[in-house]
C-alpha cells in the first residue's frame, strides 16, 4: 500500500476527532504490530511485523477505529472459525513503513515492543515445559518487562501503595488485568510469590531463611521493613482494640487491656542501621543520659524508640506495658528480641540482623 493511500485514509478519519484519539490509536498499534530480529547487510536488526488483534480484546474506541480502517482498506477483518477468534490485521506490512503516525509511535516504543516479544516468547517456552521453575524469570528480569508493558499500555509509574514501598509492585497490580496467560502468570512478581509462601504456616524454617535472604537480595518491597524517603524507619502500625485477657496461670486472673498500636513487623537490621549511622544517633551521648533517673544510662531500645517517628515503639520495646497487656498483645518475645538486639554493644549489634 502506498504512502499516499495511507495519508488519504488518515485525512478522511481526521474529521472525526474521536476516531483518531491518541489513546485509541496507540492501543490499536500495540495490538496490530510486533517486532522480530531479522538479518540484513549490517547484521541483525529489529523489524516491524504484523500481529493479529483479537476483536474481543479491543476497547470500544479502538474497536471503532479498527473498523473504520477496515473500511479504508488499511486493515483486514477476519471472522473467527473452528474455535479461533475474529481478528484484525494490516493487509500488508508496507502499511507500517508508509504510515507516518505509526512510524512516530514505533520510534518511541521499539525497545518496549522488543521486550514484550521477548517476554511473550519466554512465557510460551515456560508454559510448554510445564512451568518449570528454572525457566521462570526472576525479579531482576521481570522488572524491566513489567516497565515496558506498562509503558506500552500507557500506565505511568504510580506512587508506592499502602502495602508496598516498591512502586513497581503497585504498577504490576494495575497492569496484571491487561495481560493474557501465560504471560500474566510468567511475570507474576517473584517478591509476591515469596511473600505468599512466607505467609503459609506449612513453610519450614529453612525455607523461610532462604526467602528472607532472597528478599534482602532483590529488595523487600513490603512497607514496614525498610526506611522511608527521609531515611527514617518506615513503621506500619496495627491498631489493637480494647479487650480482656486471661492469664494462663493457676489464678486465671483477668485484666482489662486498653486499645494500643503494634508494628506489623519486628524491627529490621536496615531500620536499626539507620540509628547506628545517623550523625545524631548511636554516637550522640545526649540520647543515653536519662535526667529523670539521675543520669542513668538508657537502654539502646529506649533510645531507638525515641527517634523521630518511632516514639510509639517506646512502650513496646521497653516492656512498659503491664505484664497482662504484653501477654494479650503477644509481644513478649518480640520486645525481648528487639531489646536484646538494641541493648547490646555496637560491635555486637553490627553483626546481628534484626527481623
Amino acid at each position: 500500500m502506498s504512502e499516499q493511500a495511507v495519508t488519504q485514509a488518515e485525512e478522511a478519519l481526521r474529521q472525526d476527532a474521536q476516531v483518531l484519539d491518541d489513546e485509541a490509536i496507540s492501543r490499536l498499534f500495540l495490538a496490530i504490530a510486533s517486532v522480530e530480529q531479522r538479518d540484513n547487510e549490517t547484521g541483525a536488526a529489529l523489524a516491524v511485523v504484523r500481529r493479529r488483534a483479537v476483536k474481543g480484546d479491543l476497547p470500544g474506541a479502538t474497536l471503532i477505529l479498527a473498523q473504520q480502517l477496515v473500511d479504508k482498506r488499511i486493515l483486514v477483518s477476519r471472522e473467527g472459525s473452528n474455535g479461533q477468534p475474529a481478528v484484525y490485521e494490516v493487509g500488508h506490512e508496507a502499511v507500517f513503513s508508509n504510515w507516518e503516525r505509526f512510524k512516530d509511535w514505533y520510534a518511541r516504543y521499539a525497545a518496549d515492543l522488543a521486550m514484550r516479544r521477548q517476554a511473550e516468547q519466554a512465557a510460551r517456552d515456560w508454559d510448554r515445559q510445564q512451568c518449570l521453575p528454572m525457566l521462570k524469570w526472576g525479579w531482576e528480569r521481570q522488572r524491566p518487562a513489567i516497565a515496558a508493558l506498562a509503558k506500552l499500555n500507557r500506565l505511568a509509574l504510580p506512587a508506592s501503595g499502602p502495602d508496598f514501598s516498591d512502586p513497581m509492585i503497585t504498577l504490576w497490580q494495575q497492569l496484571e488485568k491487561q495481560l493474557e496467560q501465560p504471560l500474566r502468570q510468567f511475570l507474576y512478581p517473584e517478591p509476591l510469590t515469596l511473600l505468599e509462601e512466607l505467609n503459609t504456616d506449612e513453610t519450614p524454617h529453612q525455607r523461610r531463611e532462604e526467602i528472607g535472604l532472597r528478599l534482602n537480595q532483590m529488595g523487600d518491597p513490603r512497607r514496614g521493613v525498610g526506611l522511608n524517603e527521609k531515611g527514617l524507619p518506615d513503621m506500619v502500625w496495627i491498631s489493637i482494640p480494647a479487650g480482656e485477657v486471661t492469664l494462663e496461670t493457676e489464678s486465671r486472673e483477668r485484666f482489662p487491656v486498653p486499645p494500643f498500636r503494634l508494628v506489623r513487623y519486628p524491627v529490621t537490621w536496615a531500620q536499626y542501621r539507620a540509628f547506628l549511622d545517623a550523625e545524631d544517633g548511636y554516637c550522640n551521648p545526649a540520647w543515653w543520659e536519662d535526667p529523670t533517673e539521675g543520669g542513668k544510662t538508657r537502654p539502646a531500645a529506649v533510645v531507638f524508640c525515641q527517634l523521630p517517628g518511632n516514639q510509639s515503639l517506646l512502650v513496646r520495646c521497653t516492656g512498659l506495658l503491664p505484664l497482662a497487656e504484653r501477654k494479650a498483645a503477644a509481644v513478649d518475645s518480640t520486645a525481648h528480641r528487639v531489646g536484646m538486639a538494641m541493648g547490646c554493644r555496637r560491635e555486637y549489634a553490627e553483626k546481628l540482623p534484626v527481623g
